[in-house]
């Protein structure tokens, strides 16, 4: 498959399907032995992608949501200007907002430690 220029991604999917293939098969005694899978090393791959949205594209999405729901623009821009994701835009209290500060508190996050954010002025 490597040879063929496949992504490691896709490598690593193929593999896994033959593996699930395997235990299947050793659990209903259809196959008994080592996995032929078990020799193979799983590529590595880093599969992410890094993208941010222009000025003009937040501009023209923020354009297009206030037209649609103003509440829905609103937790838009907090999430644009503080860097929260939307869950945490979803579950910030009052008790979280200090005005004072510009601080917001995000005490649940994914990584399961208290996280801060700053408010701008818009």
């Amino acid at each position: 498959m490597a040879k063929n220029e496949l992504s490691p991604r896709s490598i690593h999917c193929a593999m896994s399907i033959i593996r699930q293939l395997f235990n299947f098969a050793k659990r209903f005694d259809y196959f008994n032995g080592d996995k032929p899978v078990s020799k193979i090393k799983m590529p590595s791959f880093d599969n992410r992608r890094m993208r941010f949205l222009t000025v003009k594209e937040s501009e023209d999405l923020l354009e297009d949501i206030l037209s649609r729901s103003k509440n829905t623009y609103n937790m838009t821009l907090l999430s644009f200007d503080s860097g929260l994701r939307a869950g945490e835009v979803f579950s910030l209290t009052w008790g979280d907002v200090d005005p004072d500060s510009g601080i917001l508190t995000h005490r649940d996050s994914k990584s399961g430690k208290t996280r801060f954010a700053y408010m701008t002025k818009q």
